[in-house]
């Protein structure tokens, strides 16, 4: 099975936001088309 795109939906602390996009540039999963760093992301609140 092959994929050409695929969604990557992780939840992290906000802090490692930076970190996780420049280890997922590194290896190509960051890129459309001829941009890199394409990442977005959103502030999730969690409830105990």
């Amino acid at each position: 099975m092959q994929f050409t795109e695929v969604k990557i939906e992780v939840f992290i602390p906000e802090e490692y936001i930076e970190m996780l996009r420049n280890a997922l540039n590194k290896i190509g999963a960051c890129k459309t088309g001829k941009y890199d760093h394409c990442l977005s992301y959103s502030s999730v609140k969690g409830y105990v």
